[in-house]
């Protein structure tokens, strides 16, 4: 078959970073330019999500109190986790002679193949770029690991564990986070196998288990704690942002604008002058700068960046202007974290919805997920291993009590998986309930309303009730002052973000 289509480039790239001390670290890594390659083999790859993460996290400390053993967490990093796999086929790339010294050249004696200052290379192995690189190179690992001993769940992808599940661990391409009975000798034999001879890859341990996909883990063994943070990912983001420009400070991340009594809340985006390039460039940059770290750091930024995607493709001077305001939020809390205790790992979760907050009459659903003993009261949160901030784009609610039927449907799918989860750690859980403000989406999803005008309601949303029906989901009533989701559903007074904020988070060093 002619390849000659299939040539592709070699492309070098920079990868910078603060250290711990602020520092900036580079590093170059050689790329295979595999964007314009024709590959017609599956290429995706696995990987363990958020969600698996904080429960396995959770299970630590957890089983520390509940089991009386002495549980610990370690992580460990497969290096050059791309490289040296064997690829399906062999593949072309043109490297310029540039980034080639002479001696090297003359060492591997290639100046016969020099044409027009390109060597053509045939690559055999599994090389950064290559769009199958990470599922191959993890086919390689979960097969070792299957070889001695180590197998990966059949309902969660990317959980590992013994035959007597003794041994946990998760899986996000080259890092490995493993839940082990300390004084066990078992974690010498899986340390052995995943390292030079044994395996192909060299490792990089540690025990203290404090760094995990890009996350400071601080554990307090003694408490049954844990704190994750990200730190200097706020500090790295705004001096990329706005480098070399004083940064104005906010304590709330969103602008709030109180209520006119006879007048739409709606903001409406055509009330506002559109952006130029350069401020609708920031804007983007800031969305995705902050989206990431909104997801595995801090929360609280959510609703302002939910907000903000709504005017993404058309921003206005507001947008600019909201988008500052997030960096000038970060600035002012640098260093906020979540934190976990000990719990009977029960799942709970709250929903709530913002009834047409939104252009175009959208609504917005809100909830949190998070484990608890048996007994908490609803509102004793412990972190939250999941939220939901979204709008419902599946049609335009008639009313307040659809709006929030909606999002117990959105909550309640969102809560299937971290049940497997839990379930296949061994924690069975009960029905999980759902808390909401609103009592006639309660009375809806448990059969005890008549349906009248809520006829009208779209189909899907009655997938909660029947698997309330199904005693999967039980859907009690919260008073909405409690109801720690409703800062997910609309911008808050300065006052209630604060008091939100300190019941999601907490600042660290």
């Amino acid at each position: 078959m002619n390849r000659r289509r299939d040539t592709t480039y070699y492309n070098p790239q920079v990868n910078e970073k603060l250290d711990e001390n602020g520092n900036v670290k580079r590093r170059v890594r050689g790329t295979f330019g595999g964007n314009n390659l024709n590959y017609p083999y599956p290429t995706m790859s696995p990987t363990a999500d958020k969600v698996l993460v904080k429960i396995h996290q959770n299970s630590v400390i957890s089983d520390r109190r509940n089991k009386k053993l002495d549980y610990r967490y370690m992580c460990v990093d497969l290096k050059s986790f791309y490289l040296g796999s064997k690829l399906d086929r062999s593949e072309w790339m043109l490297v310029p002679t540039k980034f080639m010294s002479q001696d090297l050249i003359s060492e591997l004696k290639l100046d016969e193949y020099i044409h027009k200052d390109h060597i053509l290379f045939e690559v055999t192995g599994s090389l950064y770029g290559h769009p199958a690189a990470g599922r191959i190179s993890n086919k390689d690992l979960v097969q070792h690991l299957e070889r001695h001993g180590y197998t990966q769940s059949a309902n969660v992808p990317c959980l590992f564990s013994n035959k007597n599940k003794s041994i946990t661990f998760t899986l996000i391409v080259d890092d490995i986070g493993i839940k082990y009975v300390h004084g066990n000798n078992e974690i010498d034999h899986l340390l052995n196998i995943l390292q030079k001879p044994i395996s192909k890859w060299d490792i990089k341990i540690d025990r203290s288990g404090s760094q995990y996909n890009g996350q400071r883990l601080t554990w307090d063994y003694d408490k049954n704690t844990l704190i994750t943070d990200v730190p200097n990912y706020v500090k790295q983001a705004n001096h990329e942002l706005m480098p070399n420009k004083p940064i104005r400070k906010y304590n709330t991340p969103s602008m709030y604008e109180p209520f006119q009594y006879g007048q739409s809340q709606m903001r409406d985006p055509k009330n506002y002058k559109p952006a130029d390039a350069q401020g609708k460039k920031f804007v983007e940059r800031v969305h995705g700068k902050y989206l990431w770290y909104s997801q595995h750091g801090d929360p609280t930024f959510q609703p302002s960046l939910l907000y903000m995607s709504t005017e993404l493709a058309n921003p206005t001077t507001r947008t600019v202007e909201a988008a500052e305001r997030i960096v000038g939020y970060a600035e002012k809390h640098p260093n906020r974290g979540v934190h976990y205790r000990a719990s009977d790992m029960v799942l709970k979760i709250q929903s709530d919805a913002s009834h047409h907050g939104l252009p175009g009459s959208r609504s917005v659903a809100g909830g949190i997920f998070y484990l608890t003993d048996k007994n908490d009261p609803p509102d004793r949160l412990n972190g939250q291993i999941d939220t939901l901030c979204k709008i419902i784009d599946t049609s335009v609610c008639a009313a307040a009590s659809e709006s929030e039927y909606a999002t117990l449907y959105m909550n309640g799918q969102r809560g299937c998986h971290p049940r497997v989860i839990l379930n296949e750690l061994g924690y069975t859980q009960p029905p999980t309930i759902i808390y909401t403000d609103n009592i006639v989406a309660k009375g809806i999803a448990h059969d005890e309303v008549t349906l009248r005008r809520s006829k009208a309601i779209h189909t899907r949303y009655h997938w909660i009730r029947d698997r309330v029906r199904q005693n999967q989901y039980n859907i009690k009533y919260l008073k909405g002052t409690k109801l720690d989701a409703d800062f997910f559903t609309k911008p808050q007074p300065p006052i209630k973000q604060k008091h939100f904020s300190s019941r999601l988070v907490v600042p660290t060093a």
